[in-house]
């Protein structure tokens, strides 16, 4: 979705537990006061690593929460574009007692 640009880790908040006791429903608040165009949401636990993604004006309240389904434990990243250019994130690593993905 970004290709291969480099992340700067700053700028962006992230909010999840360290464990999740189900995969099924995990919450997840993110935020920035950053100037920037769309921010989307991904995770490397399932096969398909987008979770959701935004297009955000000038006018946009830059604060979401959300629950995931993860089927197992790994990282979830978010990423902000900057309307400089440039690749904004935050990354946050749990585990996943019971999986989400399993029907």
């Amino acid at each position: 979705m970004y290709g291969t640009t480099t992340l700067i880790e700053k700028g962006v908040s992230l909010t999840a537990p360290d464990v999740a006791s189900n995969g099924g429903a995990i919450p997840v608040d993110f935020s920035t006061d950053l100037d920037i165009k769309s921010i989307a949401v991904f995770q490397d636990a399932n096969p398909e690593a987008a979770v959701c993604a935004y297009t955000v004006t000038k006018y946009s309240i830059n604060k979401y929460s959300i629950k995931i389904k993860m089927g197992k434990s790994g990282t979830i990243t978010i990423v902000a574009e900057g309307n400089d250019g440039k690749l904004y994130a935050a990354k946050k690593t749990l585990d996943v007692a019971l999986g989400g993905c399993e029907g």
